[in-house]
């Protein structure tokens, strides 16, 4: 044998020998039984085991942004409502804040012109010109409009919190019933009328 070919005879040797060696699995080579008792992870707080929004994860939603809940858990008919029902209360009360605005403009242009001739007519005493701005039919009818207005606002503001309060409640509740069949169903008679049935689940 020659002395170049001893050193690949014995690099050879050893490649087989590695070779023969029995395997021994890797990190990335997790045994099935080993991979069944990992831990699944948890689901999130706002969630179910299926993955659906928790009635809680459902009225947070809802009362946040009208509908969103309520689309999450496929309410979309009744999510459709609350967003157009509280789109249509901000919508008031943004028109009836500029309307108190405009309002308020007209009144203070109104009493500065009447303050402006009581003083260039020799009042100067602030109550003489308190009661004659008082007098003037205009103003009153300014101040009066403006009170008006004011309490139309805060009836749209009551009735805007009230929706989003009830959307929520509607949401949650929504998320409750997401899994229960429809309990009433209607369906048309050979007679031309309609007949209303009742389903409920029932297990053995």
């Amino acid at each position: 044998m020659s002395e170049t070919s001893r050193p690949r005879l014995l690099l050879l040797a050893g490649i087989l020998a590695m070779a023969s060696l029995p395997g021994t699995p890797v990190r990335a080579q997790v045994p099935d039984s080993a991979a069944a008792e990992l831990p699944t992870p948890e689901p999130a707080a706002d969630t179910v085991a299926d993955g659906r929004i928790s009635p809680r994860g459902a009225f947070i939603r809802s009362a946040l942004i009208p509908g969103w809940g309520h689309a999450k858990v496929g309410a979309h008919v009744r999510g459709a409502f609350y967003f157009t029902a509280e789109a249509a209360s901000a919508y008031m009360i943004f028109k009836t804040h500029t309307r108190i605005d405009r309002t308020r403009r007209k009144l203070t242009l109104r009493e500065t012109t009447v303050t402006a001739r009581l003083e260039a007519g020799g009042i100067t005493d602030p109550e003489e010109i308190e009661a004659a701005l008082a007098e003037d039919p205009e103003i009153e009818d300014l101040r009066a409009l403006e009170e008006t207005r004011t309490g139309q606002r805060e009836d749209w503001i009551a009735l805007g919190l009230f929706l989003m309060l009830i959307g929520g409640v509607d949401g949650y509740v929504s998320a409750h019933l997401a899994d229960f069949p429809s309990a009433v169903v209607l369906e048309p008679t050979p007679g031309g009328g309609m007949q209303v049935g009742l389903s409920l689940p029932v297990r053995f």
